[in-house]
C-alpha cells in the first residue's frame, strides 16, 4: 500500500531489491509500547509512569 501511495513502480529486479518502506509512529517506541503492555497484563502497577504522557504527547 505503501509503494502504490507514492506512486513508486519498480521497473526491474534491481529496482525492487532496492525498494523499502520506513514505517514509524508519532506515539513513540513501538517496542517500548508493546513491552509496556506485557507487563501492564502481569501486574498494572509496575509499569513506567512515563508511558500514559509518552502516549498523549
Amino acid at each position: 500500500m505503501a509503494l502504490r501511495d507514492s506512486g513508486w513502480e519498480p521497473k526491474n529486479a534491481e529496482q525492487q531489491e532496492a525498494t523499502g518502506v520506513c514505517l514509524g509512529s508519532g506515539i513513540g517506541n513501538l517496542d517500548e509500547i508493546y513491552e509496556t503492555s506485557l507487563v501492564h497484563h502481569q501486574d498494572v502497577r509496575s509499569h513506567s509512569v512515563l508511558v500514559e504522557p509518552m502516549l498523549n504527547m
